[in-house]
């Protein structure tokens, strides 16, 4: 049978000092060795945890799987602020063995995921999906929109992504499903539907998604869905894409992503682990009726933020900084000054004439600002960047024309 003809090299960046014990920075290099043309790639890590002690044989019956979209801080001015990390994670649901219903006699009161911190395009989403398997379609559970577009409408009837056709659904689906723990909780889900938002008017909703309810949009069970709340067999995939080399804007306004043979692009991703979210002082009564109010999610998002920050100031010491990508030519970008207040000036080394779509990106790839500006001659073109608007942080500026495309980093303090 035919194959895609990728190949992936992985480098890992581990630390032995306290501050980054707790996370692990991968770099993936992809590149398409096949006779193919590939388009709109995504790629994803699929997650079964089974969180517990190696000897506990049940371990994986109570595991719960949920989404961190935020980090929170203060900033300079002592106001609350926030950045994205999107990290999927794992937990035990309480801490304790499968059968042990009380107490704080914790062997897993951590918590592992996984983030974004580098990807190759500036339109990359994230997707996150969780599932519980069985061979009942009553009992195989994961969430989904009651919109979703799922082929033969699986996704009613079935969690599981059985398949290459329904794996590349999820993968691709830009969905981010609610926490396991509240699957239980049908006024909380129709009362926070999936919204995607105008990344120039976040006040300015574009889309919105309602969940199906479970047990009244699927024949799950009653019975299982406080069962699975509470911690199951569970799995899930976070993904990302389209990846590869932009190349056009389809009839729908999609931005169409390609990677041709001999081509590739590299993309990073950190590991990230926290102890304490289970906390001691606070355990869950129970087993049986979990709690989500007494989860500590403080160091998993420390950490992730940490991972963030070693990223950019390190560069990725794998190597170096990850190329954006590897196309024919490639714009070259750079800004001054670095750290900027208010306004930093960018020389663009344009290769050829014409419009050229800029886009200003977050550190985990989520889109701030994009325009088009007119390039009239090759050559060197200096402009301005305004930082109103944006909070203090790192981002990329991007670049793309023709298929060629270029990026910088900007670095702004207020």
């Amino acid at each position: 049978s035919d194959t895609l003809g990728i190949k992936v090299n992985q480098k890992s960046v581990v630390w032995d000092t306290d501050d980054y014990a707790d996370l692990v920075i991968i770099q993936y290099d992809i590149a398409n060795e096949g006779e193919y043309n590939l388009k709109n790639m995504y790629v994803g890590h699929y997650i079964d945890a089974d969180v517990g002690m190696s000897d506990e044989r049940m371990r994986f019956l109570d595991d719960l799987n949920g989404f961190q979209k935020w980090f929170y801080f203060e900033n300079e001015n002592g106001e609350l602020d926030s950045t994205e990390i999107n990290l999927a994670y794992a937990v035990d649901n309480d801490g304790r063995p499968n059968d042990v219903g009380a107490g704080t006699n914790f062997t897993a009161p951590g918590v592992s995921g996984i983030m974004l911190l580098d990807s190759p395009n500036t339109s990359i989403h994230t997707s996150f999906n969780w599932w519980i398997s069985s061979g009942d379609e009553d009992y195989d559970f994961g969430p989904s929109w009651t919109d979703d577009g799922a082929e033969d409408d699986w996704t009613q009837l079935w969690g599981s992504p059985d398949g290459d056709l329904r794996r590349y659904f999820l993968m691709s689906n830009r969905e981010i499903d609610y926490d396991m723990c509240l699957m239980d909780s049908p006024d909380y889900l129709r009362d926070h539907p999936q919204e995607f938002r105008d990344p120039n008017n976040p006040e300015d909703i574009i889309e919105s998604h309602e969940w199906r309810i479970p047990g009244e949009d699927d024949g799950t069970p009653d019975d299982f869905i406080e069962d699975y709340a509470n911690g199951n067999e569970a799995e899930y995939l976070i993904s990302w894409g389209p990846v590869g080399i932009f190349d056009h804007i389809d009839e729908s306004g999609n931005r169409i992503y390609r990677l041709d043979p001999g081509e590739s692009f590299t993309m990073t991703v950190a590991y990230v682990c926290a102890d304490g979210f289970h906390d001691r002082h606070r355990p869950q009564p129970t087993n049986e009726v979990i709690d989500r109010n007494l989860f500590n999610f403080t160091p998993i998002r420390e950490n992730a933020r940490r991972a963030q920050e070693v990223y950019e100031r390190c560069l990725l010491s794998v190597d170096s900084k990850p190329s954006v990508l590897m196309p024919k030519s490639v714009f070259l970008l750079t800004s001054y000054p670095s750290p900027f207040n208010s306004a930093a000036m960018v020389t663009c080394n344009a290769p050829v004439p014409g419009n050229a779509a800029f886009s200003i990106t977050d550190i985990s790839g989520r889109l701030v600002r994009q325009w088009v500006e007119p390039i009239p001659v090759a050559g060197e073109m200096n402009f301005r960047i305004n930082g109103t608007g944006l909070s203090t942080g790192t981002y990329w500026l991007n670049i793309e024309q023709q298929g060629r495309v270029g990026s910088t980093r900007l670095v702004l303090v207020k």
